[in-house]
């Protein structure tokens, strides 16, 4: 995986992240938040990987 590829999976995940908590915020926070570490985790795992 070239880092180029992860940087725009990254953008494009972030951004579907963000459209969802804005139509979810009040109803699932705490699904958001799980899905946003798990996220975070996903984006440590691709760097590590790359190094």
């Amino acid at each position: 995986v070239t880092f180029g590829y992860s940087f725009k999976l990254i953008k494009e995940r972030m951004t579907l992240i963000i459209k969802e908590s804005q139509k979810c915020s009040n109803r699932y926070p705490l699904l958001i938040i799980s899905k946003y570490r798990y996220f975070t985790y996903t984006i440590v795992s691709i760097f590590k990987n790359d190094n």
